[in-house]
């Protein structure tokens, strides 16, 4: 969720999001798990997903990294096929 959120998908982010706590409180209400389960594990994920983000960006701004543009479309001519 904040990988996602983090890198300016905020749509599939918040999706995660919701689905992350849709699941958490199915596994509290069959009792799969304790509360004090969810609660470390959202906590040491979103921890984790925070620091993962961080170094990341930290490396990628060293090596001066630039993504990819896009392909540009080409136009079928009229020779082309």
């Amino acid at each position: 969720t904040i990988v996602l959120w983090r890198s300016g998908f905020h749509g599939m982010g918040t999706a995660a999001f919701a689905f992350a706590v849709l699941e958490s409180v199915s596994r509290l209400y069959l009792g799969v798990n304790y509360p004090t389960d969810v609660i470390v594990g959202a906590a040491l994920g979103l921890l984790l997903g925070f620091m993962l983000t961080l170094v990341l960006t930290r490396l990628l701004s060293q090596i001066d990294f630039q993504p990819p543009k896009p392909a540009r479309k080409q136009l079928k001519g009229r020779h082309s096929r």
